[in-house]
């Protein structure tokens, strides 16, 4: 399953459903099911995502057959109680994996740079910092 129409196509067969009635369902016609079926053409946006939700898969594995996992707000609200904690984590999950790993190289910069502060404080003030050991 290499492509969009092949993709669409699994889904269908795996539901057991005509083009004609997943175009009724979606709301486009049987020719145009066909169409992405056969790769002349591809769903618009309207389209992918009634193919998403009518099938319950993310509109990512319908265009390029990766699965990304779907944001579970109501498991991160219970979760996270602060709720700009919650939009940062929002955003994260909206990043490619390039961009992710980006930010995790820059997160992990300003929190080295953050514990050096707190190592530099504590020791300025007699202070020991505490080691794994000790922790």
């Amino acid at each position: 399953m290499d492509t969009i129409g092949s993709r669409i196509r699994f889904l269908r067969g795996e539901a057991s459903i005509s083009q004609a009635k997943l175009g009724k369902q979606i709301g486009v016609s049987a020719g145009n099911v066909g169409e992405w079926e056969a790769g002349r053409s591809k769903p618009g946006a309207d389209a992918l995502i009634a193919l998403s939700d009518f099938f319950n898969v993310t509109a990512d594995w319908i265009l390029t057959g990766k699965e990304y996992p779907k944001l579970n707000t109501q498991i991160l609200e219970q979760l996270i109680t602060n709720a700009d904690d919650l939009v940062i984590i929002q955003k994260f999950l909206l990043l490619n994996e390039r961009q992710k790993g980006k930010l995790e190289e820059r997160i992990d910069v300003l929190l080295e740079a953050a514990d050096s502060k707190r190592i530099s404080s504590n020791s300025a003030h007699g202070e020991e910092a505490a080691t794994d050991e000790t922790a």
